[in-house]
């Protein structure tokens, strides 16, 4: 359960997705909010997953397996996408795949499109922030296309499941115990902080950059401003993101997702009941998704970072907020379903024995 900001307990949005769906790697979230993308490491499509309103029901769909490419081709799988991304204005997805090219997937369903050729699976994938240029990055290099021209452009730098961005100006970002800036006029990096690590988001303002890093067992948020770097206590290592107001930072390890003020703080825990494996941040601020090793997709609502954490209330404070939240719901036409009786355990009448 997590306390919403009017209050109320929700239970967490659980959605089991299709079996072709196994370790989440990567998610990819609609500016609406109403689309969460997912793709795993040994899975053979993308995973559409739709909200239906502002109820908790989803719709799972498995899209983009099968389709034809637009070139007459018809994709059989995408043999182990590693990385998705979602176009500022929601039109299209890009995802790395198997095949050793990107993939350009109109949302629409209209036919899909490859994006040249690596010698080696490309890993992580960048999307401008026009939506007009698409870059990836492998073992073998980086590549950045121009959509609307086809030009295309290569660095001889490459990376391996390292966060790869592009900021507002158009620079492609990259974290190497050092935060890295790449281009747009120039085709050499150049360093912007030190501590960030290999998986980093950058804030709505572009003046903070959270990150892991390998001197910090948990996440690291910087100041691009000052310089400065803090340690965020009681987060973890993984990286989800910023909200849109740049005041919350979501993080995870474990089976646990971080919900916490950027200013630091105790953050709220969203606890799981198996490992997760890839988080994000919705655009619209609504919920943070999250990607898990039983293959489930989770649709956490955001906490109200203001108020105290569940885990931190004292005693008498959190049976209260349980008692107002919780209720029982028996089903009358059930032979199974015994009595209920409400009141205080009177104890047993004969010890059990176990």
């Amino acid at each position: 359960f997590e306390r919403a900001v009017d209050g109320v307990l929700t239970l967490v949005d659980s959605i089991a997705s299709p079996d072709s769906l196994v370790n989440p790697w990567s998610l990819g979230v609609s500016p609406d909010g109403m689309h969460v993308y997912a793709v795993g490491t040994t899975s053979d499509s993308i995973i559409c997953i739709e909200r239906d309103g502002a109820n908790a029901h989803s719709v799972v769909s498995e899209l983009f397996n099968g389709q034809e490419d637009g070139l007459g081709n018809t994709i059989v799988d995408m043999d182990g996408p590693r990385s998705v991304r979602v176009s500022p204005d929601g039109r299209f997805v890009v995802a790395t795949g198997g095949e050793r090219r990107l993939r350009v997937i109109p949302t629409d369903g209209s036919p899909s499109r490859p994006l040249g050729s690596f010698d080696q699976r490309p890993w992580v994938v960048a999307i401008g922030p026009n939506g007009r240029r698409v870059a990836a990055c492998g073992t073998g290099g980086t590549r950045v296309w121009d959509l609307a021209t086809g030009e295309t452009t290569e660095f001889d730098l490459g990376c391996l499941g390292r966060t790869f961005i592009f900021d507002s100006s158009g620079r492609l970002l990259v974290g190497d115990e050092a935060l890295h800036a790449l281009g747009p006029a120039s085709d050499e990096y150049t360093s912007l902080i030190d501590g960030v690590g290999s998986r980093f988001a950058l804030g709505p303002k572009e003046t903070m950059v959270l990150s892991n890093s390998g001197s910090h067992d948990g996440a690291v948020l910087h100041d691009l401003e000052r310089g400065v770097s803090t340690p965020l206590a009681g987060h973890g290592a993984g990286i989800a993101g910023f909200d849109p107001s740049g005041e919350m930072v979501v993080t995870w390890a474990d089976n646990v997702v971080f919900a916490g003020p950027t200013s630091g703080g105790t953050p709220h825990r969203l606890i799981a009941d198996t490992d997760v494996l890839a988080a994000a941040v919705s655009p619209d601020g609504r919920f943070n998704p999250s990607g898990h090793e039983d293959g489930a997709i989770r649709l956490w609502p955001v906490p109200d970072i203001t108020r105290p954490t569940l885990h931190d209330m004292p005693l008498d404070e959190l049976m209260a907020v349980l008692r107002t939240h919780l209720s029982v719901v028996v089903d009358p036409g059930d032979p199974e379903v015994a009595p209920l009786r409400f009141g205080p355990f009177p104890g047993w009448e004969t010890m059990p024995t176990w």
